[in-house]
């Protein structure tokens, strides 16, 4: 007499409901943790391009304000022969002001010989502009479609007929200037340049 043997079935089990849960939570915050992280690099990213953006418009103050100062002293009248006086176009003791490029048609508006037009007091808004090459560059002037965060504000300080201290002041992000460049650093959204600027030399 033959004895069958039984077949024994395996049955497979699955995951139960709290491990899919579970793995459901650790991808959830697996995904959140990257998209925190990649949001804070982009918010990183952008602070250090307003950063470098403040930096290079607050230089450049400095040196459109030295530009004007140069020009004076170098080029002379066409009609009376005469060079101008270090600080012609300067406020006449301390002042606030805005310093906008200059250019025409038939210029280019990189050329330092056109960076000449001081403003005080101004509006200190600062807005994209073309230029006539295609490049676009900063101006206080422009309409509000091209109104950028940014605002620049030139600071002369009156030292004797001989010398002027510039601050170059820059803030992003917020209505007023600092009442002092002290109270202006990156944590307050603002940066500065400054320099001093001397007759240089008295050409005859």
């Amino acid at each position: 007499m033959k004895i069958k043997k039984q077949k024994t079935i395996k049955v497979k089990k699955g995951f139960s409901i709290g491990e899919v849960l579970l793995a459901l939570f650790v991808l959830a915050f697996g995904i959140m943790t990257s998209v925190y992280l990649m949001a804070g690099s982009m918010q990183d990213t952008m602070r250090s391009r307003d950063l470098l953006v403040a930096a290079m418009l607050s230089q450049e103050g400095t040196e459109l304000m030295r530009n004007i100062r140069d020009n004076n002293v170098t080029e002379k009248n066409s009609s009376t022969d005469v060079r101008s006086e270090p600080f012609t176009g300067f406020p006449s003791g301390d002042g606030e002001c805005s310093i906008n490029y200059e250019y025409d048609t038939d210029t280019d508006y990189n050329n330092a010989s056109f960076l000449s037009s001081l403003n005080c007091p101004s509006s200190y808004e600062l807005y994209f502009r073309e230029g006539d090459n295609g490049n676009l560059f900063y101006s206080h002037e422009g309409s509000s479609d091209n109104l950028t965060k940014f605002k620049r504000k030139i600071i002369v300080g009156y030292e004797g007929e001989l010398k002027r201290n510039i601050v170059s002041m820059v803030i992003w992000n917020r209505d007023d200037f600092p009442n002092d460049k002290s109270e202006c650093n990156i944590g307050q959204n603002c940066m500065y340049s400054e320099t001093i600027l001397t007759a240089w030399i008295n050409l005859e």
